[in-house]
């Protein structure tokens, strides 16, 4: 009996190992849906230097947006545009993209 307890447990022990190294690495993403004009996404960190937004807009109207270090709230990038997607490289922070002027609906990611 105690040793089919062992095995159990060693086999439990293993199961335990394989569910947690099997799993991937999760990146952190920060959402928002603009209700009248500007939202904000939560703050995310730069995973080996690089950020990734995408701002989607109703009808191709123009939005708004900035990407900012949310340590020292400087400005990493600001535009106004329609649809857009963008990788941002040399960061190491943590950042947070803000839609301004943006039609309802319009919607901002960053990763």
């Amino acid at each position: 009996m105690k040793k089919l307890l062992n095995a159990a447990a060693v086999l439990m022990a293993t199961a335990g190992l394989v569910s947690v190294t099997a799993q991937p690495a999760q990146a952190a993403t920060g959402f928002c849906t603009v209700p009248w004009s500007g939202c904000e996404t939560g703050a995310v960190p730069a995973g080996d230097g690089v950020i990734w937004i995408n701002i989607t807009t109703p009808a191709g109207t123009l939005c708004d947006w900035r990407v900012r270090d949310t340590n020292n709230w400087a400005i990493v990038k600001t535009r106004a545009t329609a649809q857009w997607a963008e990788r941002i490289t040399g960061v190491y922070s943590w950042y947070r993209l803000e839609l301004t002027n943006c039609r309802t609906g319009s919607t901002g990611t960053i990763m």
